[in-house]
């Protein structure tokens, strides 16, 4: 769980969730079988580590699972750890 800092997967998640619930919003355009979801995660709140942890897991196993990105196009999806 040490591996990322708590202050790259914060970042990573806002980028991640934004994505995600953009999705979720636009279910003719993305599969709402995959964004079902609205996720609430405000940036402004200190989740922690384990809580940012697992939701930036969460989104790596979504990305493989469906291959989607999720990540805006910066680049390749980060592996799971």
């Amino acid at each position: 769980m040490g591996y990322y800092s708590l202050n790259y997967l914060e970042n990573r998640n806002n980028i991640y969730v934004t994505i995600w619930n953009s999705r979720v919003l636009n279910p003719s355009k993305f599969k709402p079988s995959i964004y079902q979801n609205i996720i609430d995660y405000n940036p402004q709140i200190r989740y922690g580590l384990e809580v940012n942890y697992k939701l930036f897991n969460y989104f790596q196993f979504a990305q493989q699972k469906y291959k989607i990105r999720l990540d805006g196009g910066l680049g390749p999806p980060s592996k799971i750890r």
